[in-house]
């Protein structure tokens, strides 16, 4: 072990730390939105962690405990100086640790698959990202999300999402610079979605729907 490598801890982070973990990920290409700090952190304060080397940060990792059954894996980053010295595999192990071989999930850059497969991790889908100018009006039975009964989001959104988090969404429908929109069908939700800004331009997630008809009206 090198005396650099004897000079690097992995912590918990603080939200200033999570504003420099998304930095890095708006470097890398992510666009993370511009109030996600306060967004995921609510989710597990817990579950993200930074690495420094000699008190500098270098690499961060969260895994978001959502449930003994369901945990994910983001935000994994080495600065790029810093990368193939055995940093990231450290932080990797480190975050690990906080699940105890229970399941987790996580979205992989196609170059980096290989590395996720050995450790038993396994592709399930795969993820597109369109970009464009959005062009059209809301329609008459879309609604306001803040205007529905929060329960009722909660349970419709725990449908698609294999988790109830109701700590997560209450932040997240009330966001500044975001809005959310639902559709209602005869007393029941039956699709929602969240937009909100991001470092450049908008992005919309989740958005979950019973059909395609009713996730292009959300």
């Amino acid at each position: 072990m090198t005396n650099a490598e004897d000079n690097f801890i992995v912590r918990p982070m603080t939200k200033d730390d999570l504003k420099i973990a998304l930095s890095w990920a708006a470097s890398e290409g992510w666009n993370p939105g511009i109030n996600d700090v306060d967004n995921f952190y609510i989710a597990d304060p817990g579950g993200f962690l930074i690495g420094e080397l000699n008190g500098k940060p270098i690499s961060c990792i969260s895994v978001v405990r959502c449930n003994n059954e369901f945990n994910f894996v983001g935000i994994y980053i080495v600065k790029p100086e810093e990368r193939r010295k055995g940093f990231g595999l450290k932080t990797w192990q480190e975050a690990l640790k906080l699940i105890h071989n229970q399941p987790a999930a996580l979205d992989a850059v196609l170059a980096q698959v290989n590395n996720y497969q050995k450790f038993a991790f396994k592709s399930a889908h795969s993820h597109f990202r369109y970009q464009g100018v959005i062009i059209g009006k809301i329609l008459p039975d879309v609604r306001d999300l803040k205007t529905i009964d929060f329960e009722q989001v909660c349970l419709d959104d725990s449908r698609y999402f294999p988790s109830y988090r109701p700590h997560f969404l209450r932040t997240w429908i009330n966001q500044p610079h975001g809005q959310g929109y639902a559709v209602i069908d005869d007393g029941d939700l039956v699709g929602y979605g969240v937009i909100r800004k991001a470092t450049d331009g908008f992005k919309i997630a989740p958005l979950f729907a019973e059909n395609e008809e009713i996730a292009e009206n959300s």
